[in-house]
């Protein structure tokens, strides 16, 4: 694995090293009720059309249209023949419609005189039925593997006749706060409890543990332990080169500990470090909030990615592109630097400058941007500006 000044690795050295050394969770079944938000393992293609025939979308009576306001219908007790012009039959919605009708008169715009009906309204070909294939047609892929099952979708699959699904599990995680001040001292652990809630966004089941104190020995004997019975852990502080920092040391006393990086070339986070129990990723996050945020965005989830069967990327969605105003934005190293920002109206947004030890910037700002390294953009100039928030969907 290359490295670079400092011992910090490459982003996109990372990013290989999950893709050669982290394997996707074994998956499981589910009804495609209970699916969504799981990430499916194979395309999904539907196995019937949906609807099956052409339907009534509505209560009322199937016409052969266009009929006009005014128009005088015959109402027919029976369906028998081809439906004519001038001619009206009762139906529900989800009934098939007869041969001969292309559209459905609602019942609301229609009065009743014996075997007469008056249209209230005009209709054209097509309104108020829903055509045979007309929301799926058989054969068609619905889901790519890889994908997530959205709402949408799994009525979709449902209705075209998959009623069981091949999934990746959600993984199981677990986050580790470390330092003496919440054990010895009694002081609220904060952070941990956050990024907690951050992983649950990206889908994975999460329990927060006790915290513990900067001793080697006993952090080593929680991740071993954590190891038995999740797929990830995340350990929260001592990251750091202080004498006090444990998260990094403790993993020497792990027999079969193997180390991944020691740092990563990502501003804030760049103390973020990693190693693998038994194929166990073991993260160590900076205990400093803002740095254990953008870790999380840009390492944890590329992580659960992977375990979900997706391909591992940040968490960064998309939200739009900007005019950056009143500064300019210079990235001179090597490593990714993350921005956050703070929008000046609908088309511009300013930078939001980071004041040692403090989490401001997550506070002012709405969004985030993130520089390669030797990247720049002017003033005047458009940035992509991503969510703040990770998701899954």
């Amino acid at each position: 694995m290359r490295r670079n000044k400092g011992n910090n690795l490459l982003y996109s050295d990372f990013i290989k090293q999950v893709i050669n050394e982290v394997k996707p969770l074994d998956t499981v079944t589910l009804p495609t009720s209970q699916a969504i938000g799981y990430v499916v393992a194979s395309d999904l293609r539907a196995s019937k059309n949906v609807p099956e025939r052409t339907e009534a979308f509505m209560d009322g009576y199937a016409v052969k249209a266009p009929v006009n306001s005014g128009d005088i219908l015959n109402l027919m007790n029976q369906r028998i023949g081809l439906l004519g012009r001038g001619e009206a039959v009762l139906v529900r919605c989800g009934e098939s419609i007869p041969e001969g009708a292309n559209a459905v008169l609602p019942l609301e715009y229609a009065e009743v005189y014996g075997s007469l009906i008056k249209a209230l309204s005009s209709i054209l070909p097509g309104y108020g039925i829903r055509v045979k294939g007309q929301e799926v047609k058989a054969g068609e892929t619905l889901v790519r593997k890889g994908s997530i099952i959205s709402p949408e979708f799994a009525k979709a699959i449902n209705d075209s006749g998959i009623s069981m699904l091949e999934v990746y599990p959600r993984p199981k995680v677990a986050v580790l706060p470390t330092g003496d001040e919440f054990v010895k001292e009694g002081m609220p652990e904060v952070t941990g409890h956050i990024i907690v809630k951050l992983i649950n966004l990206l889908g994975g089941e999460v329990r927060y543990l006790s915290p513990l104190p900067d001793d080697e020995v006993k952090i080593a004997g929680a991740i071993k332990r954590a190891t038995r019975s999740y797929d990830l852990i995340i350990v929260v502080g001592g990251t750091g080169p202080s004498w006090k920092d444990k998260s990094w040391s403790s993993r020497r006393l792990v027999s079969d500990a193997k180390e991944a990086f020691r740092g990563i070339k990502v501003v804030p986070g760049r103390t973020t470090s990693m190693y693998y129990i038994s194929g166990h990723p073991v993260v160590a996050l900076p205990g400093f909030f803002t740095a254990a945020y953008v870790a999380t965005i840009m390492v944890v989830a590329p992580l659960m990615f992977r375990l979900m069967g997706m391909a591992p990327k940040p968490a960064l969605r998309p939200l739009r592109f900007a005019r950056l105003i009143n500064e300019s934005i210079r990235n001179p190293g090597q490593e990714l630097r993350v921005f956050f920002m703070k929008s000046q109206g609908l088309r511009d947004v300013i930078l939001l400058k980071p004041v040692s030890q403090t989490y401001r910037v997550l506070l002012d700002s709405d969004s985030l941007t993130v520089l390669g390294g030797g990247s720049k953009v002017m003033e005047g100039n458009e940035v992509l500006l991503f969510s703040k928030y990770p998701s899954l969907i």
